[in-house]
């Protein structure tokens, strides 16, 4: 890989910052589909979405923010 690139990867992605990934899976009954990609899977989904972006963390104590714990990405 071209050292450029990876010198501008790690100047937006520092060593410290790490990549977190949620997987959405569907329960279903069997009245129900197990596609997560339906309206009401969607909405669901952007409310946990909603939920995390809103919450305030506490670590010794100092409060956090969503966007206090994640690296800007972009420059």
């Amino acid at each position: 890989m071209d050292y450029y690139y990876v010198k501008q990867f790690l100047e937006y992605f520092p060593a410290t910052s790490r990549f977190q990934n949620v997987i959405i899976s569907s329960s279903s009954n069997e009245n129900e589909s197990n596609n997560v990609l339906t309206k009401d899977q969607l909405i669901n989904v952007m409310k946990l979405h909603e939920s995390i972006e809103s919450s305030v963390s506490e670590y010794d104590g100092k409060e956090y923010t969503f966007t206090d714990l994640c690296t800007v990405a972009g420059g």
